[in-house]
């Protein structure tokens, strides 16, 4: 529903290459936003990569999402109209630590 032309293009090339090049694109984009935005980062800020996650703290969040959405654009922007708002495509989920006494899990 968010990306119609996005999807319309994923399905042509399902369609005629089979659901594996779906995949595997997909993995080679994943990665080609989410390592490249990791290294633009501050090395001042505390982050860490996981898979499709980029964890920091929450004042950076805002930031990390705006190079996530840039770099999202930068590479598919010939794809996703440039009107379409891509705030929503990068989720921000607050990940907090609990203390039981001397524990911390």
């Amino acid at each position: 529903d968010l990306f119609p032309e996005f999807m319309g293009w994923i399905k042509e090339i399902k369609d005629a290459k089979g659901y594996q090049a779906i995949s595997h694109m997909g993995q080679k984009a994943e990665a080609n936003i989410f390592v490249k935005v990791f290294q633009q980062l501050p090395d001042n800020i505390f982050s860490l990569i996981i898979h499709d996650c980029i964890l920091t703290t929450e004042n950076n969040t805002l930031m990390v999402r705006q190079l996530l959405v840039n770099r999202l654009r930068e590479l598919c922007g010939d794809i996703i109209p440039a009107e379409n708002n891509l705030d929503r495509v990068f989720k921000i989920s607050r990940v907090t630590l609990k203390r039981y006494g001397n524990k911390i899990i």
